[in-house]
């Protein structure tokens, strides 16, 4: 990895920055244009150098005062459906699939 792809590593590392275009401010706080952030992360994602970027969010800074997870055991075939449907819901704010584990046969997960 060349020092600009660790240099841009390293700052995403602390998150984006809570701004209207957070990759412009990124980069010029990087001294690189918005568009060679951008291309620098869809080349090191290209060839796996970046599996994956997320975000996390401080429920109560987003107004969520309280929150609840339910877990289901739901048919493979039929997760996509389920979470199509859950998502759906306006009170529903995630919904994701994860691996099941031995005593723990869940897997679709909704907060």
């Amino acid at each position: 990895m060349n020092p600009k792809d660790r240099q841009l590593i390293s700052a995403l590392q602390g998150g984006l920055p809570r701004v209207p275009q957070p990759y412009a401010a990124l980069a010029a706080s990087l001294g690189m244009s918005e568009a060679e952030v951008l291309e620098r992360l869809r080349a090191m994602q290209a060839d796996g150098r970046l599996r994956r970027m997320t975000a996390i969010v401080n429920q109560r800074q987003v107004g969520l005062h309280g929150n609840i997870m339910a877990v289901w055991d739901v048919a493979a075939e039929r997760v996509e459906e389920a979470g199509d449907f859950l998502a759906s819901r306006s009170e529903i704010t995630h919904v994701y699939e994860r691996p099941r584990h031995p005593g723990w046969p869940y897997n679709l997960y909704t907060m």
